[in-house]
């Protein structure tokens, strides 16, 4: 399969996956649903664990490498022209050049990569949210369900969107990454209140992982093709 071919099946499967989420909330949607409180922490469990998942790959996105591939484990984290690797100097896990000026912010005196900051201001939201949500009495159940998963599934199509788009302003592509996984928070929360069932809830949370590796496919693939228009031939990034 190619890249191409590789993106497009993410894609089609994100939408795919949107549409269920949304006619599971709807059709399924039961207004005197019994959500306890084991229900609201079996989902609250998953959505701790995935988002601190997701803060350990926005701080260091090829933390696997350290385990299968430590030679290229530098490959996107690389902070200096020192790690040995061809192409620019690095900063904030992108190359230290114009074309990819959008995709990097000034943050505490240190470059950073704006989306990987929303990642991770999202996804700290998102544990302080589902904490609340586990331990806190909820409003009426009729006022979330269906609502949440709308809002959510919103969220997520307006980053994967932007994404598809390319990066142009960092502060807008941080705050889109950070709504994003609140966006996940809803969705799969929103799963469960409408139906009453916790397992539909964890398949909101195996969505929101979905939706996730597609943004960074379309990340991947944005880098590249801003990478084929460029006249300079360092190639950070290529196919």
């Amino acid at each position: 399969m190619s890249p191409m071919d590789s993106l497009r099946f993410y894609v089609i499967l994100s939408i795919v996956a949107g549409v269920m989420a949304m006619v599971v909330a709807v059709n399924g949607y039961q207004e005197d649903a019994d959500v306890d409180r084991t229900d609201r922490a079996i989902v609250g469990m998953a959505l701790l664990l995935v988002s601190v998942l997701g803060i350990s790959m926005a701080l260091r996105p090829n933390w696997r490498r350290l385990l299968t591939e430590p030679e290229r484990a530098g490959d996107e984290e690389g902070d200096g022209a020192g790690n040995g690797l061809p192409g620019p100097r690095r900063r904030g896990h992108h190359p230290e050049c114009e074309p990819f000026s959008g995709h990097t912010l000034s943050w505490g005196g240190r470059v950073r990569c704006a989306g990987c900051t929303g990642l991770t201001l999202g996804a700290l939201v998102t544990i302080a949210m589902t904490i609340g949500y586990v331990l806190l009495p909820t409003p009426d159940p009729a006022l979330l369900g269906p609502g949440l998963v709308l809002c959510g599934l919103a969220l997520v199509a307006g980053d994967l969107y932007a994404a598809a788009m390319g990066a142009s302003d960092p502060m807008a592509n941080m705050a889109l990454n950070g709504l994003m996984v609140m966006g996940f928070g809803f969705v799969s929360i929103g799963m469960l209140e409408a139906t009453g069932d916790w397992s539909w809830g964890l398949v909101g949370v195996v969505f929101s992982v979905l939706w996730m590796d597609t943004r960074i496919q379309l990340s991947r693939w944005n880098h590249v093709a801003t990478c084929m228009v460029c006249p300079e031939a360092c190639t950070a990034y290529h196919l």
